[in-house]
């Protein structure tokens, strides 16, 4: 088992007297701070944030005197917050677009790094090009971690039949980062009732019915089961929780049904 000191998050203060991104271990408890992860390689993360800090010119390192200007700011790697005044608004603003980064909900960050990143192969920099190669690949590795746990945490029943044979098929029941059941079906004239029986006995009746918040120690069975979801040699289907009601069980057969013909095509 993977030692869950290991984890890191990136904590995120929207405190106007705090404001900063830091790596840490434990998710802090205050209400201003906002996490993202857990991420399990410490050098991803720390790339991917010194990226972010240095493209949007937020890698202050305040000296001990209050309103004065970094070392970093005559580096032109700061752009003034240490000092007060307007920098402060613009770096909230900056903050506000990095949380949004995480979020997926505007990248906007990513694809300007990927513009300078560009720009300076086309001028034959390709030390600073090689530079943001990584620090993109970096942050493009914590984005897709952020989808594999924002799918896991959306707890939702998934059907995977794998074809093996002309004569067998594999199902696995799936909910969240939990393998709830797995079996091998022969394809005959039971095949359709068999599954859809051991939906209704996994998935309305399942303990993982209530969507909970990923910890540490799941975070890599739910990178495995999201990156086979996602591979080309997945044929899946999600059942909503409506179509367990025993009204709504006709949608059930017509799901298997798409899925079954889908592999055999």
């Amino acid at each position: 088992m993977k030692n869950t000191s290991s984890y890191i998050y990136v904590g995120i203060s929207t405190d106007k007297k705090y404001l900063g991104i830091k790596i840490v271990t434990t998710p802090s408890e205050k209400h201003s701070t906002i996490h993202f992860g857990p991420y399990t390689s410490k050098n991803t993360v720390e790339r991917a944030i010194q990226g972010i800090k240095e493209f949007c010119q937020i890698d202050c390192n305040r000296s001990g005197k209050k309103n004065a200007p970094c070392l970093n700011y005559s580096l032109g790697l700061c752009i003034g917050m240490c000092s007060g005044g307007k920098a402060t608004k613009e770096y909230l603003k900056i903050i506000n677009r990095i949380i949004d980064l995480f979020n997926g909900t505007d990248v906007s960050i990513l694809e300007e790094m990927e513009q300078k990143m560009v720009h300076a192969s086309n001028n034959f920099d390709f030390e600073t090009a090689a530079k943001y190669r990584d620090y993109i690949s970096a942050i493009k590795t914590l984005l897709n971690k952020e989808k594999v746990i924002e799918f896991t945490e959306e707890n939702k029943n998934i059907l995977i039949i794998e074809k093996l044979d002309n004569s067998m098929v594999k199902v696995f029941l799936i909910k969240g980062n939990k393998v709830l059941f797995k079996e091998k079906y022969a394809s005959n004239d039971k095949l359709f009732t068999n599954i859809k029986t051991s939906i209704l006995n996994y998935f309305k009746y399942s303990e993982f019915s209530i969507t909970t918040k990923i910890s540490k120690e799941d975070i890599d069975e739910a990178q495995i089961i999201y990156s086979y979801l996602k591979s080309n040699n997945c044929n899946y289907v999600i059942i909503p929780e409506e179509w367990l009601d025993s009204n709504n069980e006709s949608h059930i057969e017509d799901a298997i049904s798409s899925l079954f013909n889908s592999n055999n095509k």
